[in-house]
């Protein structure tokens, strides 16, 4: 056999070979393509958009848009769209609002994209008076009309959008666009919450609450907020192990209370995380308490701050360390948590976890005093009749004796006593006077919003010797 020949042959077996490997190679991408629904739609789509139907139009430009079933084409998408924008389909025009307004393979364009957006609105379609309604909430491309906002949201809402429902029900809710209306705010909370919207899931047992002397709102409530918790939502599963702990509308049980509140702090919930700190100290278990009541004081968490400061101040669950203690306890007594304060000013007082500063010390228990803690109001009128961190002042000392004595302290009492041995009759009587004019502020710390969501389990109640703690520092 030549040479000739053989390089023939070598020749004709490669062609070959590369024939049977295009053929296996297109049948596969057939085979795929027939596999592949995405692709099947989108071939089915274009042959209908092609020959004129409207609606396949539009739908053919979202899937080159998106790069569903085709690889993402944003020229042809803009092509299809506005072939079927132009024909007044809604859809389209909706569609391409959004491909200008959020940028989706073309430079964002606004002024392209509003008056595409309105038309589709004018044509009823419930997604575009949406956004039209958030463009108008928002003052985005259009001057701020909140009442316009409502309007479009309501005729959305009736729509079915589930969005514009939700929307609808916060602005019904707060008096947005409109006048409150906790009636109507709960019928369309309930509607999205139908339609699988977790947050309003959670929204309408929030609601449900507030109107909880109404027959049937609390179960009513906490069916959603059992479903919301089962959906995943953190602050419901919260609300769950709330409503287990304490055997509100539903049996009492722990171990439920543990398992969800478990779920919302894993996923950071801070309620949740202070709840398990208190579960926890109630069971014994101080290093997990620890852990938990951590994790929430870093989060800011007031209660957490306190529960932790006094773990350090015990040593449970942690290595006792009173600076430590004094750290968090001042965190705790910055938000104003009026316990924390007086506790910081004991710490200050007794030299707790710091050096002995009465200066400090009278500055702390002033600020408890002033928020209404009855022992701070007598550990300050010690301060002033001792003349310590503060000069001294029988009319003062009276003063706050005297309001704490109001609160029952019996501590405040017998300290009165000495100071009134001390003072004339008309330092009596100013005294008395300005006990009567001071006016005790609120608690800062307890004007958290009282609704579900951060409502926990009640205050962990220590069995230390800190309330001897008190009255040993003041005794005589």
């Amino acid at each position: 056999m030549s040479e000739r020949f053989m390089r023939q042959n070598i020749f004709v077996n490669w062609v070959r070979s590369c024939w049977f490997a295009i053929v296996v190679f297109l049948a596969c991408w057939a085979t795929a393509a027939l596999d592949d629904p995405a692709a099947e739609h989108f071939a089915t789509i274009k042959a209908a958009a092609v020959k004129g139907n409207v609606e396949a139009q539009a739908e053919v430009g979202v899937l080159y848009r998106d790069g569903t079933g085709t690889p993402a084409d944003a020229k042809e998408a803009l092509r299809w769209l506005r072939k079927s924008a132009k024909r007044n389909n809604a859809r389209a025009q909706f569609e391409l609002a959004q491909t200008y307004g959020l940028g989706q393979g073309v430079p964002k364009d606004l002024a392209e994209a509003l008056p595409w957006l309105q038309k589709s609105a004018e044509q009823n379609y419930a997604p575009a008076q949406r956004i039209l309604a958030e463009c108008y909430d928002d003052g985005i491309g259009l001057p701020k009309d909140e009442k316009a906002a409502f309007q479009l949201w309501h005729k959305a809402a009736e729509a079915g959008d589930r969005s514009a429902q939700h929307n609808l029900a916060i602005a019904f809710r707060d008096g947005h666009g409109t006048t409150t209306n906790s009636t109507a705010a709960l019928k369309w909370a309930t509607k999205a919450a139908e339609q699988g919207d977790v947050l309003m899931q959670w929204e309408v047992y929030r609601m449900c609450v507030k109107q909880s002397d109404l027959p049937g709102k609390k179960a009513e409530g906490f069916k959603w907020c059992r479903k919301a918790a089962e959906n995943g939502y953190a602050a419901a599963q919260a609300d769950l192990g709330t409503a287990y702990y304490k055997g509100e509308a539903v049996s009492k049980d722990v171990d439920e209370a543990e398992k969800w509140s478990l779920r919302a702090a894993e996923q950071g919930d801070v309620t949740a995380q202070g709840n398990l700190a208190i579960l926890y100290m109630s069971t014994g278990n101080y290093p997990v308490a620890a852990k938990w009541a951590h994790q929430a004081a870093l989060q800011g968490d007031i209660k957490s701050e306190f529960n932790l400061a006094m773990l350090y101040y015990d040593g449970r669950g942690v290595t006792l360390d009173k600076a430590q203690f004094l750290h968090w306890m001042l965190k705790a007594a910055m938000h104003g948590d009026a316990e924390a304060e007086a506790k910081a000013g004991e710490a200050y007082y007794t030299g707790v976890g710091a050096s002995t500063n009465f200066i400090d010390a009278a500055k702390w228990f002033r600020r408890a005093a002033e928020h209404g803690s009855p022992l701070a109001q007598c550990n300050l009128g010690w301060m002033y009749f001792q003349g310590q961190g503060v000069k001294k002042d029988l009319v003062e000392a009276y003063r706050w004796l005297t309001l704490s004595v109001r609160q029952d302290c019996k501590q405040g009492a017998v300290n009165r006593a000495l100071a009134a041995k001390e003072m004339t009759p008309k330092q009596l009587i100013e005294g008395w006077r300005l006990a009567d004019q001071t006016v005790i502020t609120n608690n800062p710390a307890a004007q958290i919003d009282k609704t579900p969501a951060t409502v926990g389990f009640p205050p962990f109640q220590y069995q230390t010797n800190r309330n001897v703690w008190w009255r040993s520092n003041y005794s005589h």
